[in-house]
């Protein structure tokens, strides 16, 4: 009987129902830390929530401060210029453009020298052309013996020549056209050709029958009546600023047009009011409490969530402006904390104060902007308060998956304890019962005392 396979086979005895029972018994404490790890991982899930809101508000702020060197004025301040008549070009400013209206008149372009020569004699021996744009350097392009037309061509465009070369015909005769790279009157070509290659030389004072099909010329164009020249179509000199992009000639004349637009604040505004409030109802849901049913919510009491909720309605009636300005606050731009943590924005406030002084506005929310942003840094940074309480929910959940396996090792062994000891029970039950039924039997076979009488 010792080797009974099923416990309480023998015996009659369920054992494994009665040591499931006990178990369940000795595996209280592995629930109870189970159930703590629950709610810990719960906390990290809902703080990850909300470090997730206060890195997009984060995000947001930082949207308001200007980049190092750029004042808040410059930031939220955005010039654009154009043409009135757009097929004549197109232009565009900084913030150091003035704003205001200029007339552009008798516009003609740049253009780069193009020269052609047909019926060149081609040397059979190798050679060298030396090619020169203006007061650039001097490029050798090698001819190889056996040269033609075509291979010269490629020879000139594979070099670093400030030149595009082409070869056109017309029919009956071969051209070899040359186009300066760049345009202007002092971009001219010159070509020196090397003994035998003497024919390919040119120049605008030795023309040796190459014709000048196209002359360099600046571009040109009268900015309200002043003549403005350019080896380009493209002249920034001419308005502080502004660049100007020539694309048609024309004998008339046509407006530039040059605006300030400070609608960037209201949209850099608004995005960030949108990430506040969404942080804010963030912290408001984890944090909430429903009295008629009594539930409380994953952070409800939590001093993190307290913290952080206090610092940023603690933040909203701080002073940003700047020193001696009437706007300090961002109430004073039209910007309201409401009754449930939000913020509100009446446009025409903030559209007033825009007009009546823009810089005031623009620096006190870039001032906003640097707040927000560092505080909400010392929450969410790598030792921010919000990042470190979610450290040390890591570090007790960790210490408690240690003492959770620790468990489950010595429940495996009390199990097997149990086992072994009712197994044994088993056996001497069923021995038990084995001698009970031979006692039995035997007495059964023992003649009453009656019978022994007769």
């Amino acid at each position: 009987m010792a080797g009974l396979s099923s416990p309480g086979l023998g015996s009659g005895l369920d054992i494994n129902a009665l040591i499931s029972q006990l178990m369940a018994v000795e595996q209280q404490p592995l629930i109870a830390l189970q159930r703590k790890e629950a709610s810990y991982q719960a906390k990290i899930s809902a703080l990850g929530s909300l470090k997730g809101a206060l890195s997009a508000l984060q995000t947001s702020a930082e949207g308001l401060v200007p980049a190092t060197g750029t004042t808040a004025a410059d930031k939220y301040t955005t010039t654009r210029a154009g043409f009135g008549d757009t097929t004549l070009g197109s232009a565009t400013a900084t913030n150091s453009a003035a704003a205001g209206s200029y007339t552009l008149s008798e516009i003609t372009l740049a253009k780069a020298e193009q020269v052609r020569k047909s019926g060149m004699s081609i040397p059979a021996g190798e050679g060298t052309l030396t090619i020169t744009v203006g007061s650039g350097s001097a490029v050798e392009v090698d001819i190889a013996a056996g040269a033609t037309l075509s291979s010269i061509r490629d020879a000139i465009n594979a070099s670093s020549a400030q030149v595009s070369a082409a070869i056109i015909n017309d029919g009956s005769n071969d051209y070899l056209v040359l186009t300066a790279d760049s345009s202007g009157v002092t971009n001219t070509i010159t070509v020196a050709g090397s003994a035998g290659f003497e024919d390919f030389s040119y120049s605008s004072g030795t023309p040796n029958s190459w014709t000048q099909a196209v002359p360099p010329a600046n571009a040109s164009v009268k900015v309200n009546g002043i003549p403005v020249t350019s080896t380009t179509n493209t002249i920034s000199t001419a308005i502080e600023g502004v660049t100007i992009n020539l694309t048609k000639e024309t004998t008339g004349s046509t407006t530039l047009t040059i605006t300030k637009d400070h609608g960037s604040i209201t949209s850099s505004l608004n995005a960030f009011i949108t990430a506040f409030n969404s942080a804010s109802t963030t912290i408001k849901g984890l944090g909430a409490y429903d009295s008629e049913t009594k539930t409380a919510s994953t952070l409800t009491g939590d001093s993190t969530l307290r913290s952080v909720d206090s610092r940023l309605s603690a933040l909203f009636f701080t002073a940003f402006g700047s020193e001696g300005s009437s706007l300090q606050r961002l109430s004073d731009l039209g910007v309201s904390l409401q009754l449930d943590g939000t913020l509100k924005l009446d446009s025409s406030k903030l559209n007033t104060a825009v007009s009546n002084n823009f810089e005031e506005v623009a620096n006190l929310i870039a001032g906003a902007g640097t707040s927000f942003k560092e505080a909400v840094s010392g929450m969410v940074g790598s030792s921010g308060t919000v990042t470190n309480k979610i450290e040390g929910i890591n570090a007790t959940i960790k210490l408690l998956d240690q003492r959770q396996e620790a468990l489950q090792l010595s429940l495996a062994r009390i199990e097997e304890r149990y086992r072994q000891q009712f197994t044994a029970l088993d056996v001497q039950l069923s021995n038990m019962q084995s001698l009970s039924s031979r006692l039995a039997s035997m007495l059964s076979t023992i003649p009453s005392a009656s019978n022994s009488s007769n």
